[in-house]
């Protein structure tokens, strides 16, 4: 049997909620809200990196920040920040540094997604310090549609 990899399944998200209420969506995730149900943590954090994705496209941000408990979204027409359950922000931030390449001695990488029959590369960066552990993912400057 095949795998899938997280890369593959998270475009997959993407393209599945790329049409969708974003923010409704998002709603279900924040806080830590969401019911049980028979996903894993792999499949929850996925479905929100996915939904922080394509909402950082939609409102032109620049960079999201992902720290132990607040995903935030930065620059562009508004900003957002949302608080998510410890096991999603922490299984989000491996996923992105996976899928990237960061590790191992490695601060920075790169993921690439296709959005709407636009490539989009996106930057991530490790921040390391005392005071906090997290990842920024930089979101380029896109044309208007």
């Amino acid at each position: 049997m095949t795998t899938r990899s997280l890369h593959a399944r998270l475009q997959e998200y993407c393209d599945c909620y790329v049409e969708s209420d974003l923010k409704a969506e998002l709603e279900r995730f924040v806080g830590g809200s969401r019911q049980p149900c028979d996903e894993d943590e792999t499949e929850a954090a996925l479905k929100v990196l996915a939904l922080i994705l394509l909402g950082g496209v939609e409102r032109r941000t620049h960079r999201i920040c992902v720290s132990e408990k607040l995903i935030s979204l930065s620059g562009g027409e508004n900003g957002l920040a949302a608080t998510f359950s410890p096991e999603i922000t922490t299984r989000l931030s491996q996923i992105l540094g996976e899928i990237a390449g960061i590790g191992n001695g490695k601060d920075r990488g790169r993921i690439s997604l296709g959005l709407r029959g636009d490539e989009i590369l996106l930057t991530i960066e490790r921040v390391l310090t005392d005071e906090k552990d997290e990842l920024i993912v930089g979101i380029p400057s896109l044309r208007a549609s």
